[in-house]
Formats: C-alpha cells, sequence, structure tokens
C-alpha cells in the first residue's frame, strides 16, 4: 500500500507538470487534448508488465477544450471514457489484439488492466496534428516527448514498453533519453525484421525496461501479414526472454 500511495503521489506530480505544459502551449495550438487511453491510476504501484505507447491519439472532436488543462488531467487520472470500446472499435488495439488470440487462444497480456498501460506520447491530438506542430516547431512534440519519458522511466518503470511506431515514437524517445543522459548513456539499438517479415521492428534497453518498437497495428500499410511474428515478439519480451535470446532467433540486418 505505501509504494502505492507513493507513486500515486508522484503521478500526480508529473500531471501537475503536464498540465501547465498544456495551458502554456494549448493556446497557441488549438487544437484538442487528451493523450491517455487507459487508466493509469489502476496500475499504478503494480509491476507494470507491459505499456503500449502511441503517438498521438488522433481525436478529432470538437468538443474538448484545447486550451483548458481540466480534460486532459480528467484523462490522465481516470483514462478514456471509451476505453471499454477498445476491444470492437479501435483498430489499433483490437488487432493486435485478436492476433493474440488467434496465435495463443488468449489474449491475457492485453487485458491485465492491473498490469498494463496504453497512452500517447503527444498530449495534443486532432486530424491536423502534424500540420500543427510543424508549424508551431518541434518543441511542442519534443517537450511532450520529454514529460513522457519522465513518465515512463521514472514513475512506471514497465518491464516491457512497446511503441507503436519505429519513426514516430521509438527514435524520438530514444533520442529524448540520449539527450537526458548525455554521452554516458549505454543502449545498443538493433532494427530487425522478426521471423523475416516485412516490416521493420526496433528494440533496445534502458534501464529495466525493454523498449520494442514496432509498426502502427491500425493496418496502415500491410501490417496484418506481419502481426503473428509481432505478437510472438511482444509474448516472448513480456515473459522475460531476454533480448538477446529474441533477437538471435529471428533476421537481425542493422546494429545501431
Amino acid at each position: 500500500m505505501e509504494k502505492r500511495i507513493e507513486t500515486m503521489e508522484e503521478y500526480e506530480k508529473w500531471v501537475d507538470k503536464a498540465c501547465a505544459f498544456v495551458d502554456q502551449v494549448g493556446p497557441q495550438l488549438n487544437m484538442p487534448v487528451g493523450s491517455m487511453q487507459s487508466n493509469i491510476s489502476m496500475a499504478l504501484g503494480n509491476d507494470i508488465k507491459i505499456m503500449f505507447l502511441g503517438h498521438d491519439a488522433h481525436e478529432p472532436n470538437p468538443d474538448f477544450i484545447y486550451n483548458n488543462s481540466e480534460y486532459f488531467r480528467d484523462r490522465c487520472m481516470n483514462g478514456n471514457i471509451y476505453w471499454n470500446n477498445r476491444n470492437d472499435k479501435w483498430d489499433i488495439w483490437k488487432n493486435l489484439r485478436n492476433y493474440f488470440i488467434k496465435e495463443f487462444g488468449e489474449s491475457s497480456l492485453m487485458d491485465d488492466m492491473d498490469h498494463l498501460v496504453f497512452t500517447n506520447a503527444i498530449f495534443f491530438t486532432g486530424d491536423k496534428i502534424d500540420e500543427v506542430l510543424d508549424q508551431i516547431g518541434t518543441s511542442v512534440e519534443n517537450k511532450c516527448m520529454d514529460l513522457t519519458r519522465e513518465l515512463v522511466f521514472d514513475i512506471l518503470q514497465p518491464q516491457l514498453l512497446v511503441c507503436f511506431s519505429v519513426n514516430d515514437v521509438f527514435d524520438k524517445l530514444i533520442g529524448s533519453i540520449r539527450k537526458e543522459e548525455g554521452p554516458t548513456v549505454k543502449m545498443i539499438v538493433k532494427k530487425f525484421k522478426p521471423y523475416h517479415i516485412k516490416h521493420t521492428c526496433a528494440i533496445t534497453k534502458f534501464h529495466s525496461t525493454t523498449i520494442l518498437g514496432i509498426p502502427h497495428p491500425s493496418g496502415a500499410h500491410g501490417v496484418f501479414a506481419s502481426l503473428p511474428a509481432i505478437v510472438r515478439t511482444i509474448n516472448d519480451l513480456a515473459r522475460g526472454v531476454e533480448i538477446e535470446k529474441v533477437v538471435a532467433t529471428k533476421d537481425i540486418f542493422l546494429n545501431l
């Protein structure tokens, strides 16, 4: 219980910091806010087995208030009110979960909300998110990524972090880590194609967290052909199989 209280206090301080940032830049962006999907408070204080991290929530709902952090704070503390629809209506989620069922006959890894978190790295969202971030400069995206880095590694400390996109999430998060840690950080990033699939994945480890980058599972770019191999890789890593053993059985084509 004491660990949960301490973790909640740390998380509330982080939410305060994130809300202050939302209030600072929200009026300039004029975009909806909201990044959390699952109810993080359910997992706080527990050993988080797996965390899924997207780029942005891509929610164009005009009713969301862009320059008021109260909605963002509510999302941080209670999750997305539509979270219960994820298994039926969220392609980003149901595709991956359905392949877990196809491969293993069950999907407990993606259904255990006491030990799982799903959120997005960028706090703002909408149909024109890339265009607006480009207009205002990369500082907003970088700051969101820096705050997300703090959430992941200082507070949640998941065993496995799965990034929904190598280029937009994995690479940018690694960039934030290296910027914060400086030249002393030791991270070996391996980009590979598990089971000789079409799509590139990426993997590394920071502190006690294995970080895996996968193609976006919503169905874009013909990712369905790669999902069986991807879920097998996620399952291996979530069970604690060492990175070296996982990638040794795959087709590694690039070491950075």
